[in-house]
């Protein structure tokens, strides 16, 4: 039986580096932890701890963070981007998700994580609205990211990183061969950070597999099951690429 004692990691600042000189990124890192109803914002190798909610997991961040339930569909709630709770909170269905990425308008979310067979869910920006995508499988699957350049979802399991366009067609993966964590992608490097569970390393690749280097996070919780960095929020014209994305996606889907 896996262990429930989740950390949700949303990565977005890191601290001393242990190899190479590769695409440093100095951002805030969210990261939460559900069992101890923890939000830690780390930077520059300092982190502030802020209270949240008993299983509050997947995580998302833009102009606020956004967190949802791992098993409970109890209201998903909204935080400033120092940690306080701001009273806003969402309705929620809880899905058994515990890493969760944007595409600064849209949340995705990987359900039935853990599992060798998982389900993107895409929600609105509070984790509501929710509608299933399409299925993943692999071994013991947990990440999720959206990556802002592309337009496209990288997804994690404890062997392999995997690129889906939004419509589920597999376009590329690559091994990492760190074991069980959680995913990121980082808009200033557009690189992918891979977050090991049970340990401070965070091991940052290109999109093509390559590794760049592991930087430890003193403090990190050891349960790290979820990633993301900061998004942007898209401008109007932007947006409106979305949604014929999501349209393309739609009628490919069809066919």
């Amino acid at each position: 039986m896996m262990d429930l004692r989740l950390t949700t990691c949303a990565v977005v600042g890191l601290a001393s580096l242990t190899s190479g000189s590769a695409l440093a990124q100095s951002s805030a890192l969210y990261v939460t932890d559900g069992d101890s109803q923890r939000l830690a914002i780390a930077q520059n190798g300092n982190a502030t701890i802020k209270t949240t909610y008993v299983r509050g997991y997947p995580i998302v961040v833009r102009n606020t963070v956004w967190i949802g339930d791992y098993s409970a569909s109890i209201p998903a709630r909204e935080y400033d981007l120092a940690g306080n709770a701001t009273g806003n909170t969402s309705a929620y269905t809880a899905r058994n998700a515990v890493d969760a990425g944007t595409d600064g308008v849209n949340n995705y979310m990987l359900g039935n994580a853990f599992s060798g067979n998982a389900t993107v869910w895409r929600t609105d920006g509070q984790f509501g609205n929710q509608v299933a995508l399409f299925s993943v499988q692999g071994s013991d699957l947990v990440g999720i990211t959206y990556d802002m350049n592309s337009n496209t979802l990288w997804i994690s399991d404890n062997t392999n990183i995997y690129n889906y366009t939004t419509g589920g067609q597999l376009l590329s993966s690559f091994a990492h061969g760190r074991g069980r964590g959680c995913l990121a992608w980082e808009p200033s490097t557009d690189t992918l950070w891979y977050v090991n569970n049970g340990s401070n390393n965070i091991h940052q690749f290109t999109k093509t597999g390559t590794f760049l280097q592991t930087v430890v996070v003193n403090g990190l919780a050891s349960n790290n099951w979820g990633a993301e960095f900061q998004m942007a929020i898209p401008a109007p014209g932007a947006l409106a690429m979305l949604g014929l994305a999501g349209l393309v996606s739609a009628r490919r889907r069809r066919r």
